[in-house]
Parts: C-alpha cells; structure tokens; sequence
C-alpha cells in the first residue's frame, strides 16, 4: 500500500473502531475497545510505512484515553493510561519489525552473488593526439 495512505487509512480506522465500540459499551469495558484499535494499528503495521502505524497508534491511544477511558474528548490520567499506550505502541512496533522481515524475505535476491566482469585490457588505450 502507498505510504500516503497509510496515516490517513489508520486514522479514519481508529476514529470508526472507537465510535463502534463506545457504541457497543466499551466506556464499561474499555479492554473490548484496545483489542479493536490494536487489529487496527496492527493491520496499519503490517500492510504499510512504519511512520504510519506509530502516527496510528498514537491516535488510537488519543481516541482510547480520550473517548473510552475519559469519555469526555480530554486526555486523562488514570491507571490504564500508560499501559494502553505500551500496548499500542508495542503492537505497532512488533509487527513492523516482523513486516520488514517478512518483506525482505520476499524480495529476489540471487542465491550466489554474480562474478564481476573483469576489466578489458587487450583494448589500446589512447595516447593523446593520435586516434585509436
């Protein structure tokens, strides 16, 4: 997936995911909403750039603590605060790691290195004035 799709994807993702589930009564059980935002940031992780998945992460952590856990729109500071953004920021930092190496995998590589071509040295070299 392009790079500059993957905030704004992540992003529209998050805010979807955080009204479904505060819908679904997730201000009474605020764990049903951060396994909902870490599919997201995961899924954000695995199909594009780094950048987009921890920009994700952080709004999904903002949308968490500000809608599920402070239920207002204001940042708050409760005891799940801290925890909620290790575990988002974990997810989107483990499944990069583990995209980029899946990707690297996949990416050709030669099995045995080709041999260089060796330099030509029965040409003449040219000495300057006259043409070779």
């Amino acid at each position: 997936m392009p790079g500059a799709v993957g905030f704004p994807l992540g992003f529209a993702a998050s805010v979807a995911v955080t009204l479904l589930t505060v819908a679904m009564g997730a201000t009474r059980h605020p764990l049903l909403s951060l396994a909902a935002l870490v599919l997201v940031v995961v899924a954000i992780a695995a199909l594009t750039r780094p950048a987009a998945a921890y920009g994700t992460a952080a709004v999904a952590w903002a949308l968490q603590d500000g809608f599920v856990l402070g239920r207002q729109g204001d940042l708050v500071r409760t005891g799940q605060t801290w925890p909620t953004f290790a575990v988002l920021l974990t997810a989107a930092l483990v499944t990069t790691a583990v995209a980029a190496l899946v990707r690297r995998r996949r990416s050709p590589q030669p099995a045995v290195p080709l041999p260089r071509s060796p330099a030509r040295r029965d040409r003449p070299r040219p000495v300057a004035g006259r043409p070779v």
